[in-house]
């Protein structure tokens, strides 16, 4: 697959919540109670300098995926709150995210995250405490003898120090942040936030464990704040953490204006955030091209005219965007193309209450264009299950199909003069070959796209007729002769197979099952296979292994019992796995 050269944002919930989404149907926007709907959300993954970050743990509440090596992730037809799904990212070697995505009944939504590389600010002596300074001018004073680990006892050795300060003016704030910047109060109430920036911050002993603060310890922490908000800025200011758990930001403790800094003490390490509350309405509107039709995946910046802060979200596959604004201030909305072109700007508000504002026509611009088209398979049958990947000049996007396999959608492209697209099928583990086209209207009719070319990789497995493909499985080796298979495997289950290739007969490996989550009757049941024998009968037939860089291909085929209730599992499963 080709890595994707730029990156889509969505969910974009900076000093303003912001998010492409719409209540069914005629419903006009508002905070009301929590209702469950059945939708299906998809996004993109990358790291801080737009690159794609594949093999990344994407959780929604019992759903779990990885993303693929287009840090592309995908959940079917799960269930979905109004108030929005807490997702949660996590890859070794990035801070972890976390965000709320909608979305609407029966309808594909599309979210966009950024995970932060972390990088080691400072390494320092425990015993000793130190300032450790960072980017954007952002420091944290340690004290000495203060730090401790998991399980509460003093760490005196060397402790690595990763941190990143979050600029509250940056345009891609919010695919970086955790959350969306709703928060709980010290009393317990739901608020919005506006930030002046936030700092996270972890700790890491000498053998890779994580540390914190020891008990009745505290640290300092600053940041600058922008020339930009200083102006504004008040000369207290709450100061909130990032409860993973939750989504929300928690109240605890404040900081203070000294010049052009915020200094605050924090009494342990997470996230942390300089933010003025305050209360929000809920807005809604429309984005659409040539002949009326909805343009997905536009940028939709809202700003506080009051004090410059903003935020920004994606519109969704219909073209509407909504989300939470401060209420009775001016607004500025803009519209911008998928190279970052202003192609809309208008004043609006102050909103007193829930509103929607008229729809937004961009039809006099040159920037879109729908595509229509079919994705099927090599004997012309629709795939469902897949998707159609688009590039145009140094911007790429994801179409989403449906049930048939079509695609009929309104992009973004800004003056590209061709599209190339590729279409991937996780049934039958193939992709289509680039197929080119030149813009020359403003629809793009494709007919069939046809995957017939084989996957480099796949694991695709069926449990008591519950199909699943793991996108980007992993194959590496534990020990001299050990190698494991892992991945997660989309919606609802885990899978890790630890096998030895010194076994006298290559072709048949003694692997374990380690542990599997199944979905049988809406309930989840923890499977364990401590050995073959533990799994009545399971059969495994596997490819000679070679070393690393050669492929494992097999089978498995059996039955698995639960441990909690001893019901019975039919499963069967076909892989082609690279040893990395």
């Amino acid at each position: 697959m080709k890595q994707l050269k730029t990156v889509l944002t969505f969910l974009l919930l900076t000093t303003l919540v912001f998010s492409g989404c719409k209540k069914d149907d005629d419903e006009s926007p508002s905070n009301n109670a929590e209702v469950l709907v059945n939708g299906s959300i998809s996004g993109l993954i990358t790291d801080q300098f737009n690159v794609p970050v594949p093999e990344v743990l994407v959780n929604m509440s019992t759903n779990t995926t990885t993303t693929d090596e287009n840090g592309y992730f995908n959940f079917k037809n799960v269930e979905i709150s109004s108030n929005g799904s807490l997702i949660t990212t996590q890859k070794d070697g990035y801070f972890n995210n976390a965000k709320f995505v909608r979305s609407k009944l029966n309808k594909q939504n599309f979210s966009n995250f950024m995970l932060t590389k972390k990088f080691i600010a400072s390494t320092y002596s425990a015993v000793d405490g130190a300032t450790v300074n960072f980017n954007g001018g952002a420091s944290v004073q340690l004290p000495a003898n203060g730090i401790k680990d998991a399980n509460g006892d003093n760490y005196t050795g060397d402790v690595k120090v990763y941190a990143t300060w979050l600029d509250p003016t940056a345009p891609n704030l919010a695919q970086l942040m955790p959350g969306d910047l709703r928060a709980s109060n010290i009393a317990n109430e739901q608020v919005q936030l506006t930030t002046y920036g936030m700092i996270g911050v972890e700790l890491e002993g000498e053998n890779g464990q994580a540390l914190n603060l020891a008990d009745g310890q505290s640290a300092t922490i600053e940041v600058n704040i922008p020339a930009t908000l200083l102006a504004n800025a008040p000369a207290t200011i709450p100061l909130w953490h990032f409860d993973e758990s939750s989504g929300l930001w928690m109240e605890e403790g404040q900081a203070t204006l000294q010049g052009d800094k915020y200094v605050g003490t924090v009494s342990h390490f997470s996230f942390w955030n300089y933010d003025v509350p305050s209360n929000y309405i809920f807005i809604e509107g429309l984005v659409t091209g040539k002949g009326g039709i909805g343009v997905e995946n536009l940028t939709v910046v809202i700003t506080n005219s009051s004090n410059a802060t903003s935020g920004t979200g994606l519109t969704d596959q219909d073209g509407i965007f909504q989300g939470a604004v401060p209420n009775d201030v001016p607004l500025t909305i803009s519209v911008l193309d998928n190279c970052n072109n202003v192609i809309y700007t208008a004043e609006i508000g102050p909103f007193s209450t829930d509103s929607s504002i008229p729809e937004i026509s961009i039809d006099n611009t040159n920037s879109t264009i729908s595509i229509n088209g079919t994705l099927v398979d090599c004997d012309n049958n629709s795939v469902s299950n897949g998707y159609v990947h688009v590039e145009y000049g140094e911007g790429s996007s994801i179409l989403q199909i449906d049930a048939n396999g079509v695609f009929n959608n309104t992009i973004s492209i800004c003056d590209a003069s061709e599209v190339t697209l590729t279409g991937f099928d996780f049934d039958n583990f193939t992709e289509s070959t680039e197929q080119s086209f030149n813009l020359t209207t403003s629809t793009v009719e494709v007919g069939n796209i046809q995957a017939c070319t084989d996957l480099t990789e796949y694991f695709n497995y069926t449990i008591d007729g519950f199909s699943f493909s793991l996108p980007d499985p992993m194959a590496t080796y534990v020990g001299t002769t050990t190698f494991e298979i892992s991945g997660f495997i989309s919606n609802d289950f885990n899978v890790s197979f630890i096998g030895d290739d010194s076994n006298s007969n290559p072709g048949l490996l003694n692997m374990h099952l380690v542990y599997m989550v199944a979905l049988n009757d809406n309930f989840l049941y923890p499977l364990n296979c401590a050995g073959t024998l533990d799994c009545n009968t399971v059969d495994f037939d596997i490819s000679p292994v070679g070393e690393i860089g050669a492929f494992i291909i097999g089978t498995m085929e059996g039955t698995l019992i639960s441990l909690q209730d001893s019901l019975s599992y039919e499963v069967n499963a076909e892989f082609k796995v690279l040893i990395e």
